[in-house]
């Protein structure tokens, strides 16, 4: 029990560094913002919840936090091509080998946390649109983002060597809802109806003044962009968890 709990506990004290980092990186290298986003998460009851027992749900946002991060530097970097030329694909994407390549890695050992870190990839394509200044800048960092996710998945699947592979998806109905489930016999109107519950969650994992403060961003011209970025790759995030869950 004490080594479950302790390493949960410092999967915790890293996540409070990864935020800072992310805001960091964010903020264009605010460390004032890095300092009270650090501050912030270590407070917060959402943190204490998931890391006071062991809980892989940490780790996961652990490692997809990484992933988001690294995916962002690297889509940032990559500029419009001159044109759509294979040799000029690819000498940008050799340029940023080494983010590629661990957003990729940290991708694949979310997934082999736990397999809903796949939840995150449409949130990860919003970072192909973000201030993105013509179609050619948008499919490079498309191509980009495809290999990072290719690497995570092909990570996953060298667990194919084991036996006991296959058992891996055997119980995700204890958790989920199919498809058919939800949009066909209408599990969908459930999620309508215990929206209120999900908010009561959100504001007593987060504080109301933090809800307050992620909603009032949205409509600041200043950094409204990267607002609007943070804010809907969470809707993403948790959209089909709230649908299918």
């Amino acid at each position: 029990l004490l080594t479950a709990r302790l390493f949960a506990a410092v999967v915790g004290l890293f996540q409070v560094g990864v935020m800072g980092w992310l805001a960091w990186i964010f903020s264009k290298k605010d460390q004032k913002a890095a300092l009270l986003t650090m501050l912030l998460t270590s407070l917060l009851p959402f943190w204490y919840f998931h890391h006071r027992m062991f809980l892989l749900d940490g780790l996961l946002t652990f490692w997809l936090s990484l992933f988001f991060g690294c995916a962002y530097l690297y889509t940032q970097k990559l500029s419009s091509p001159k044109k759509l030329a294979i040799a000029e694909l690819s000498k940008m994407l050799q340029q940023n080998t080494v983010s590629i390549l661990l957003a990729g890695i940290f991708f694949g050992l979310a997934l082999l946390t736990k397999i809903p870190a796949i939840l995150l990839l449409p949130s990860i394509g919003l970072l192909s649109l973000y201030k993105a200044k013509s179609i050619p800048q948008v499919f490079i960092r498309a191509v980009a983002l495809g290999i990072s996710v290719a690497i995570g998945v092909a990570l996953f699947l060298s667990l194919k060597i084991h036996p006991a592979f296959g058992q891996l998806f055997r119980r995700g109905s204890d958790f989920l809802f199919t498809w058919q489930e939800v949009f066909i016999q209408g599990q969908w109107q459930q999620t309508i109806q215990n929206s209120p519950t999900y908010v009561f969650y959100f504001v007593s994992y987060l504080t109301l003044p933090v809800m307050m403060i992620n909603l009032v961003g949205l409509f600041f011209k200043k950094n409204q962009a990267r607002a609007h970025l943070l804010f809907w790759s969470g809707v993403l995030f948790l959209l089909p968890i709230g649908l299918m869950g």
